[in-house]
């Protein structure tokens, strides 16, 4: 899901205040799976369930790295220049995490269609 949301279509959109969905993961895991489909695979998509105490330190660490690279962003978005559309496309990839707007999407779209999806109790590593 992290590489739906990493590609630069999607990106943009991901500090777009207020929110918008971000179709372009949804058309991105559409498109996979009719990837998968045609090729006579049947698909099984499991999402991570809670996060564990004992990543606490990576969860603050990531979330940290989220804001500076947001902060930096918004100062860059406040004096932008043409150079800066590169640096601007790096930073929003460093802010993008599965939002539960843009899970709740592709949930919905799985359930509609009846492909078979699971939540893992915890991480779904």
């Amino acid at each position: 899901m992290h590489k739906a949301l990493s590609f630069i279509t999607s990106a943009r959109k991901f500090d777009s205040v207020p929110l918008v969905p971000v179709v372009p993961v949804l058309v991105w895991v559409k498109e996979r799976h009719k990837v998968l489909t045609h090729n006579k695979l049947v698909p099984v998509y499991v999402f991570d369930g809670a996060r564990q105490n004992m990543k606490k330190v990576t969860d603050s660490k990531r979330e940290k790295e989220r804001e500076k690279a947001l902060e930096a962003l918004r100062k860059l978005k406040a004096s932008p220049s043409v150079h800066d559309r590169k640096e601007a496309d790096e930073l929003r990839r460093k802010i993008t995490y599965p939002r539960e707007d843009v899970l709740a999407l592709i949930i919905e779209w799985f359930s509609s269609e009846g492909i078979c999806f699971f939540s893992a109790p915890f991480e779904a590593e």
